[in-house]
């Protein structure tokens, strides 16, 4: 989470794109091979990006 804290601004179009891929995925029923197919990093800002969105809906 800390990293994500500290790379979220400079990366954020990258987030943003690929949680946006990962959004049509999982209507297509691929979300899990998507996700599992980015780097590591990338997997967990995209994780900590909903954990973000989830906690401003609360």
């Amino acid at each position: 989470m800390d990293s994500y804290k500290i790379h979220r601004k400079e990366k954020s179009s990258i987030i943003q794109e690929h949680f946006n891929k990962l959004s049509y995925e999982w209507q297509m029923g691929n979300a899990r091979g998507y996700l599992e197919s980015l780097a590591t990093d990338l997997q967990y800002y995209i994780i900590c990006h909903l954990m973000d969105d989830y906690n401003a809906l609360r």
